[in-house]
């Protein structure tokens, strides 16, 4: 097993890398800006290091230098990613100290063809806080792509993460929660003079949209960025307005997707056993008082309730109250227990 420290600028791209380097049996570990890569190069061992040159806190460029000033680090491959392939870009790399080259959306095949001509082969052990752990698997609902998407190149997306299903469902979700006030922040950024925040934005809009098949979207917000690093706060209004209609599709497309699986979902609780409430009702008082005690226990008894509940319409609540519980946010998180309770007729006092 090859060991890669993978440093990206998004959860989407990050998620689309991993999944990439897994399918074919690599180990990776995920640094989420430049600053974090850098230390853990310092604290662990690595074949190759991935590293996307736009990052917030320290970027590709700065982290590579500081890789590069350790001379224990000289010989480890580093590869840029970046999401133009131009000759300078490519010259940048290299005279900031890395290896090599490997353009966003990621293409599979040569993102391959690149690691093969820096790794060098032999037996790896794998570090005993990498070894996998297994998961129970749980059932899963199959929700069901259609034959298209308006603003979205299934097939083209789908490809970008190995034809896994369940995984590409996941991303579309990731991006319409993220993706949705990017266009609003973006806008702000300029109005404030803040030209790299606005930079980095429009990066990530033409990078996670390429790697869902969302091409429209990733030209617009391609030619967006250059206007912006060209233009600055001056940079045409029209661009802006272009990657706003393409974004607004992608978004529209992604959440009828949802809707039309969540009532797959309703039909086929439907057609199952009614609910059973004697284990269904206790499970949701526990979690409120754990919930109104701040208690993180409260994910081990939302759990419990998703063996219940997680084959119902409740499934999507079930992801919010996780999703809530995980940034510590306990009041929301009860507000939501409290409807989901009043819909299934369940009294919490």
């Amino acid at each position: 097993m090859t060991t890669t420290l993978t440093q990206g600028d998004n959860e989407i791209n990050q998620q689309v890398a991993q999944e990439i380097l897994e399918s074919v049996g690599f180990v990776v570990e995920i640094a989420n800006n430049g600053k974090e890569g850098v230390e853990m190069v310092m604290a662990s061992s690595y074949d190759v290091v991935l590293m996307d040159v736009q990052m917030p806190v320290m970027d590709g460029y700065e982290a590579t230098r500081e890789i590069r000033k350790m001379p224990e680090y000289n010989e480890l491959p580093i590869l840029a990613m970046t999401a133009s392939a131009m000759v300078n870009d490519i010259e940048q790399a290299t005279k900031e100290g890395m290896n090599d080259h490997i353009a966003k959306p990621i293409d599979p095949p040569q993102l391959y063809s690149t690691l093969v001509k820096w790794i060098e082969p032999g037996e790896r052990k794998i570090p005993e806080h990498l070894v996998a752990k297994p998961e129970e698997s749980l059932p899963e609902h199959e929700d069901q792509l259609p034959e298209s998407l308006p603003g979205i190149d299934l097939t083209t997306g789908l490809s970008r993460v190995g034809g896994n299903q369940k995984l590409y469902r996941n991303l579309l979700s990731k991006f319409r929660k993220n993706q949705g006030t990017s266009i609003v922040e973006m806008t702000t950024a300029l109005e404030n003079g803040d030209i790299e925040l606005a930079t980095r934005l429009a990066h990530t809009i033409k990078g996670v949209s390429g790697n869902i098949g969302a091409m429209e979207l990733h030209v617009a917000a391609r030619d967006l960025e250059s206007g912006i690093v060209k233009d600055e706060n001056n940079v045409a209004a029209i661009q802006i307005e272009s990657v706003q209609i393409q974004l607004d599709q992608v978004l529209v497309s992604i959440a009828e997707l949802e809707n039309a699986n969540a009532k797959s979902k309703i039909q086929s609780s439907d057609s199952k056993a009614e609910l059973d409430f004697t284990k269904v009702e206790p499970l949701m008082l526990t979690l409120s008082t754990l919930l109104a005690d701040d208690d993180t226990e409260a994910t081990g008894v939302l759990e419990k309730l998703r063996e219940q509940l997680g084959d119902t319409q409740y499934a999507e609540k079930l992801e919010e109250l996780e999703e809530l519980i995980g940034q510590y946010d306990f009041e929301e998180a009860l507000d939501n227990l409290k409807t989901m309770a009043t819909n299934l007729k369940i009294s919490l006092e």
